[in-house]
């Protein structure tokens, strides 16, 4: 049983599929549109979600569209949304990630909406694109960047710059501020010396947590953010938010007091439920990285050390 049809959890499912002859593997997804390749996103980075559906059914794996909201580990099921339940031998679970609540005023489901973070499945990504490409030149993207817990440290400056470069070709006054609830990031000096050079006119502007870059409050409807140094108004905000593992993870027991899923390093097997494999950003694997490859490495790690049990 797998749940979560993006790269990791997709392949893994094939790869079970096409080197079982005996067992049966079910992928669950509650998301159609990640059962085949996304177009290229040129603003928002990124890549492939998940493998084609066509594959997936060639490779005899039975495909389920629903939430899976509860495990039942006495009975070894997991339950869905819509109230079927489906039994399990070996569960791998994609949970991805859940926001991590950080007391800033305002901050609820309405910001999550219009100032999208991009970060998972649910069209967040297509909406953030959207807002970008709709902003009219002169304009102000907005990425927050968290301090607490969150995948790949290096994602919020990397789409910076991405939406930069989309900017510096179709609107070039407008600009990109990043909010940074920290004063440093992973190679940050060497980051900033990158954007100088790349935007000598200062349209890609970094403000650390010292220098007013902590988010203490948001106004939704005025798309503004209130920090030390009073309110920054934004046509397009992308607010990124500390991060935990997902809710699947959290009702099921799967992660600890770091909010991560402690894994086995060699096989990514739970240290906290046996017979579950964790894979993606919710495993306590390293920050993550949010590549097609790293998600293959997964799930080729995650498929031998099932087949291995068989």
């Amino acid at each position: 049983m797998v749940v979560g049809a993006g790269v990791a959890g997709g392949t893994t499912a094939l790869l079970l599929g096409e080197r079982t002859f005996d067992a049966k593997v079910t992928l669950i997804e509650r998301d159609p549109t990640r059962l085949v390749p996304q177009p290229h996103r040129p603003v928002v980075r990124g890549s492939v979600r998940g493998v084609p559906n066509g594959d997936l059914q060639a490779a005899g794996v039975d495909l389920a569209i629903d939430e899976i909201v509860d495990v039942d580990w006495h009975r070894q099921e997991v339950l869905a949304f819509s109230g079927r339940r489906f039994p399990f031998d070996h569960l791998v679970v994609a949970p991805g990630i859940a926001a991590r609540d950080e007391g800033i005023e305002g901050y609820g489901r309405l910001a999550a909406y219009e100032f999208p973070h991009a970060w998972a499945g649910g069209g967040q990504a297509e909406r953030l694109q959207a807002q970008i490409e709709a902003m009219p030149d002169g304009g102000v993207v907005i990425v927050r960047a968290p301090a607490g817990p969150h995948r790949y440290l290096q994602g919020p400056y990397v789409r910076a710059r991405c939406i930069a470069r989309y900017l510096a070709q179709t609107k070039p006054r407008g600009k990109v501020i990043v909010l940074d609830a920290k004063d440093d990031f992973p190679q940050r000096d060497a980051v900033l010396a990158e954007w100088a050079t790349e935007f000598p006119g200062g349209t890609l502007e970094w403000i650390g947590a010292g220098a007013g870059g902590e988010v203490t409050a948001i106004d939704v409807a005025g798309k503004r953010l209130l920090t030390s140094c009073g309110w920054i108004s934004g046509n397009v905000i992308n607010f990124i938010p500390a991060q935990q593992a997902g809710t699947i993870a959290q009702v099921g027991g799967m992660k600890d007091a770091t909010g991560w899923c402690p894994v086995e390093a060699r096989s990514l097997r739970s240290r906290l439920r046996p017979d579950t494999w964790i894979l993606g950003d919710a495993n306590d694997r390293g920050q993550g990285s949010k590549t097609a490859e790293s998600a293959l490495n997964q799930a080729r790690l995650c498929a031998d050390s099932i087949l291995s049990t068989l």
